[in-house]
């Protein structure tokens, strides 16, 4: 199955962990997409989000939809943490769904993107094809407008399990079931929104050997 994410220059240290992250036989071919960082310059939109109105993750997603026509597509955020049992097998309960996502930690019922198991179809290149012209022409979080899309009834849309797709803000002592964590952060800062997923990661795991991938001024901010 292939499991494509994007990722730019500031993100390096992800990417890295990431790749280093997926064994060899784990199911999966790995198709970073990368993109120069001035597509994710943040729009000032006064105090959203900062990938608000930034529509390349679903511009990616509708062109591997139209040249895979019948296949699984894997699709997720650089900075996760991905556990040693996930394997593509994982993911065959929910290919009864045109779309399978993480949940997001909020009181209602809504679609994380962040982590994606898509069925490539007319349906769901139509669906994501009205996600990416909102995006561009309103100026909106890609998360919104799916999130707004899904209610249309247009496409079938699962959910992960919580206790094995999860944000980094949901755990807890018990990690045997974890496959992917994502790494959240609260700041809005461009600087402390990596500081504070490295720091996740760091909480679990060895980054010496990564921390020059990482961009001068978060590097700077660990060493202070």
């Amino acid at each position: 199955m292939d499991w494509l994410y994007v990722w730019s220059p500031r993100y390096r240290f992800f990417h890295e962990f990431l790749q280093a992250s997926v064994r060899d036989l784990s199911g999966f071919q790995i198709q970073p997409v990368f993109a120069e960082q001035n597509l994710f310059t943040p729009i000032d939109l006064s105090g959203a989000h900062f990938l608000t109105g930034i529509p390349i993750k679903i511009h990616v997603i509708c062109n591997y939809i139209e040249k895979n026509m019948g296949k699984y597509l894997f699709f997720t955020d650089v900075d996760l943490i991905i556990f040693p049992e996930f394997q593509a097998n994982d993911l065959e309960i929910y290919k009864q769904y045109d779309i399978t996502t993480m949940k997001e930690v909020t009181p209602i019922t809504v679609y994380n993107i962040g982590c994606m198991l898509i069925h490539c179809s007319e349906k769901t290149l139509a669906f994501f094809t009205r996600v990416l012209n909102r995006i561009r022409n309103e100026k909106l979080l890609d998360q919104v407008v799916f999130n707004e899309g899904v209610y249309s009834g247009d496409v079938s849309v699962g959910m992960f399990n919580e206790n094995e797709f999860l944000q980094s803000n949901m755990l807890t002592e018990n990690s045997e079931s974890y496959k992917i964590v994502q790494c959240l952060t609260s700041s809005t800062n461009l600087t402390d929104v990596l500081l504070e997923k490295v720091a996740t990661i760091q909480s679990a795991y060895d980054i010496s050997l990564l921390i020059q991938f990482l961009p001068e001024d978060v590097q700077q901010q660990l060493h202070t």
